[in-house]
């Protein structure tokens, strides 16, 4: 593998998060240009449902797969060659309405976006010194984490609304052309030394056999009753039963696809642990709130997007800060982590009070201590698991970290959406009970719509209407509040994990309690 070496590395930064920017576009072209790609593919949900499992799982084949990619290929030539394929798949996706043709572009867009990453974040680890990496990273969250988390959700919520799509997907160009051209200056001139391992191919297929019918069962679980399906039931076996194959084939296997010698650094098997809560938090309560806003509440995409967009900037002010408490005052990864976790409980307190009737102003505060809150978590975590891995390891680090921080949050968005739909039909049938003929609080608020409506009485048609309308809306709220109470009751059961696991780390090797050398070294 190649090190880079060059007078303006830190220009190079740049190119960098000009390259993460590129990807977080890509893997935000369906969060809210669904709404209109749907209709132009003229795709069911259960064929669009397949665009996001491809590509999610392309980009996780990706991160378990790039490191050895990187054993073979100088990085930069990796970096850019990814960032060249995502670029033309997303020109190619903005050309054509076939859906099968899609379906290869996303996995185009999700493999070489993995790709991207890990090598462009392995190469600030390369570059850098541990004591430069919290802002370095900083740095690299936003275009990595904090864009794709909030700033590209305000973007293109207000191009969905003006325009089209494929805007989405052009936005992408200029951004890699720019990453292109600053990263041609770089001088791949110094290696660092990493054994290039015979690939493990049964590694890479019982991978594939975990994450493809893992993904399926996630994203359709829900829609097909779990396990009364016989296919979700079976696909669920051959998940299960490929995870377990896949853990001992790597404990087992010498040139296993994982470098299982990154376990033996304590704090990095705690950054991982911890890693798949902080996944769980940041998907899942984005994928509920946008849910929530847009369908339950009305607001439009560009009203929605504006609220991640300007939760980032608290998202981006906390890592700053992070990284300034770790870096300049020599504290702890640590020191952050309790605040991120109480903050995120408090907002998703604040959003559990909304009602349907609930507006912007309503959803903005709790919506920027979210993004606060997820900054003083993100940076800590990296920092505390990849900065204590040596050089030569990092790029297998940050695979397995970028790994199971998508899982989490892909596996808290599918028990979310199954807890809704359970709670959806328990809150109508427990309000459903109180609609009853000549109830005194039904006629009073049918008289006041009534009112409203400059008419005397309301026929049973209108009024049946009018009722199922409100009734469901506040049964949508209702099951929606109550999955914000579900992200908080995670946070609680976590903490104590969490303090578990460190304790456990810490007395698996005494010798060394978690962090201690990269404390010294920061």
């Amino acid at each position: 593998m190649q090190k880079i070496k060059n007078n303006s590395t830190y220009f190079i930064i740049i190119g960098i998060i000009f390259a993460a920017l590129t990807d977080s576009f890509s893997s935000g072209a369906l969060s809210f240009g669904s709404f209109d790609m749907q209709g132009n593919l003229s795709a069911t949900n259960d064929e669009f449902v397949w665009l996001n499992i491809i590509y999610i799982s392309f980009k996780l084949i990706a991160f378990m797969t790039t490191p050895s990619i990187l054993e073979r290929v100088q990085i930069t030539k990796a970096l850019k060659t990814a960032i060249l394929l995502l670029v033309i798949s997303c020109f190619f996706s903005t050309l054509t309405t076939d859906l099968h043709l899609q379906y290869f572009l996303r996995m185009v867009q999700g493999f070489s976006g993995g790709v991207l990453l890990i090598s462009a974040q392995t190469f600030l680890f390369q570059e850098f010194s541990k004591k430069e990496q919290p802002f370095v990273q900083a740095f690299f969250a936003i275009g990595a984490v904090i864009a794709p988390a909030t700033f590209i959700a305000g973007i293109n919520g207000s191009l969905i609304d003006g325009y089209t799509w494929e805007v989405i997907y052009l936005a992408t160009i200029p951004l890699g052309l720019v990453s292109l051209m600053i990263l041609s200056f770089v001088d791949e001139s110094k290696s660092v030394e990493m054994q290039v391992r015979k690939f493990d191919f049964i590694g890479l297929i019982l991978f594939i056999l975990f994450i493809f019918p893992t993904l399926y069962v996630l994203y359709q679980g829900n829609r097909y009753n779990w396990f009364d399906d016989s296919n979700i039931v079976i696909l669920s076996i051959i998940s299960v039963g490929s995870l377990i194959s896949f853990i001992l084939w790597q404990i087992l296997k010498r040139d296993s696809l994982i470098e299982t010698k990154i376990f033996k650094t304590n704090s990095f098997s705690f950054g991982v642990v911890v890693s798949l809560v902080a996944g769980a938090a940041l998907f899942g309560s984005g994928a509920v709130f946008t849910t929530f806003s847009i369908q339950v509440l009305g607001l439009t995409l560009s009203d929605s997007g504006m609220l991640y967009f300007y939760s980032g900037f608290m998202f981006f002010l906390s890592v700053f800060l992070t990284a300034f408490i770790i870096q300049t005052l020599s504290r702890s990864p640590f020191t952050t982590i309790p605040f991120g976790l109480a903050g995120f409980s408090f907002s998703m307190y604040l959003l559990s009070l909304s009602s349907f009737q609930s507006g912007i102003d309503d959803l903005l505060t709790p919506m920027l201590i979210r993004g606060a809150s997820m900054g003083f978590l993100f940076l800590a975590l990296t920092i505390i698991a990849i900065n204590a891995l040596p050089k030569h390891l990092v790029a297998y680090g940050l695979g397995v970290f970028s790994t199971t921080r998508q899982l989490g949050g892909t596996l808290s968005i599918g028990v979310l959406s199954a807890l809704i739909t359970k709670d959806n039909a328990q809150n109508y049938n427990i309000l459903s009970s109180n609609i009853v003929e000549n109830s005194p609080n039904v006629t009073d608020w049918l008289n006041t719509y009534a009112n409203k409506l400059t008419v005397n009485t309301l026929d049973e048609q209108t009024t049946m209407s009018l009722l199922s309308k409100v009734l469901n809306e506040q049964v949508m709220a209702l099951s929606y509040t109550n999955a914000f109470w579900y992200l908080i009751y995670l946070i609680v059961l976590a903490i104590p994990c969490i303090l578990i696991t460190k304790k456990l780390l810490a007395k698996f090797n005494p010798e060394e309690s978690i962090l201690s050398k990269q404390e010294k070294e920061i």
